[in-house]
């Protein structure tokens, strides 16, 4: 296969233009090793691709990059999806304190009958969140005047919201004893080890003020996905959400978040293009 190249170097206007491009491989379609040098110190030399996802707080769909690094489309789309892939939470720092709890559906159509949320159906994903609620500083009156901002969240697409896997998802990503609201759902039920609150709405149009910070959230999320990317597929989704949470917990850092990504992408085990049309599911997207 001919080698793919990136423009030697970029505008001096451009935002990284001092980034140093080498030549591109082609995408990796064997074993899932990434295409960058595995030492994460030299790793900011090497593609501005990290650069583009990374300062830019809407995100960057694989069109812009390869209108931006001159690349075929189908190179831009697997690097963003190797990237994202890469882009997972440490267990060890899990959600604590104060957190609310909830489910959403993303894509799909609209269904007549049973809304109910047993599990996806017509091409829906069923996506479950959590978000600390902090504390607002002294003098703010936090979202919807309720005294609490957000703080980390975690975020997966799950099956169906039962207990075994609502639960297998809480426990995964917050700590025990840990105070936890949720809308009363049944799949809610058997979290002995933490402190749950469940919040009975009695109309759907209550949830957002019983839970504000997570339907917020719900919100941006589904208003990214289709601003920047125009709408995502159900089988790519995961990893969408994947950048989602990294760029979220890291919302105060933006300014190193293309270091960030980068040792992220020299670090971890990434994703081949066989996997990627195939369908491969990363374990949610904490």
């Amino acid at each position: 296969m001919r080698p793919l190249r990136a423009p030697e170097s970029l505008p001096a206007s451009h935002p990284a233009s001092h980034l140093r491009v080498r030549r591109l491989r082609p995408p990796t379609l064997g074993h899932g090793r990434n295409d960058l040098p595995q030492d994460p110190d030299t790793a900011p030399q090497v593609v501005p691709r990290q650069y583009l996802i990374g300062h830019d707080k809407r995100g960057v769909s694989a069109l812009m990059v390869s209108k931006e690094l001159s690349v075929r489309y189908e190179t831009a789309w697997l690097m963003c999806h190797k990237i994202r892939h890469a882009l997972t939470e440490r267990d060890e720092f899990r959600l604590q304190d104060f957190i609310e709890v909830d489910e959403t559906f993303y894509g799909g159509r609209r269904q007549k009958g049973n809304r109910g949320r047993g599990g996806a159906g017509g091409g829906k994903a069923l996506v479950v969140a959590a978000v600390e609620k902090t504390l607002a500083p002294k003098g703010r009156k936090g979202i919807k005047g309720q005294a609490y901002n957000a703080g980390a969240a975690r975020i997966a697409v799950i099956e169906a919201a039962t207990a075994d896997i609502l639960g297998g998802f809480i426990r995964k990503n917050v700590k025990p004893t840990t105070w936890i609201i949720s809308d009363g759902w049944r799949g809610y039920s058997g979290l002995g080890e933490f402190r749950h609150i469940p919040t009975v709405q009695g109309s759907p149009k209550m949830a957002g003020e019983a839970m504000p910070i997570i339907h917020i959230l719900f919100s941006n999320i589904k208003a990214w996905l289709n601003g920047t990317f125009h709408g995502v597929s159900t089988k790519h989704l995961p990893r969408y959400l994947r950048e989602w949470n990294y760029r979220f917990n890291r919302r105060s850092m933006r300014g190193e978040l293309d270091t960030f990504i980068l040792r992220r992408a020299v670090s971890r085990n990434t994703i081949t293009y066989a996997d990627l049309v195939g369908g491969l599911q990363p374990e949610g997207a904490g």
